[in-house]
């Protein structure tokens, strides 16, 4: 069963960059050895910085960097010193 997290994602990279947004979740988990459907709030600090990393070719600094952004709000809370 697909986790919330995972759908949100997958929701946000399809409205964002349709096909390929999801393309580009697929093999960003397969390198970090996640479950694109088993995604959990653990995995997103590091796949939102390689999604960033594999998009912002194509989407621009400030599109990736929102995209990115977008998936980080979906992660722990995580306060920055």
């Amino acid at each position: 069963m697909t986790t919330e997290i995972s759908r949100k994602i997958k929701e946000l990279l399809a409205q964002e960059m349709g096909p390929m947004g999801i393309f580009i979740l697929k093999k960003q988990c397969k390198d970090l050895g996640i479950d694109p459907e088993n995604i959990k709030t653990d995995d997103i600090p590091r796949l939102a910085n390689v999604i960033y990393n594999a998009i912002y070719v194509f989407t621009g600094e400030e599109k990736g960097k929102k995209i990115e952004r977008e998936i980080r709000k979906m992660g722990p809370k995580i306060d920055l010193i």
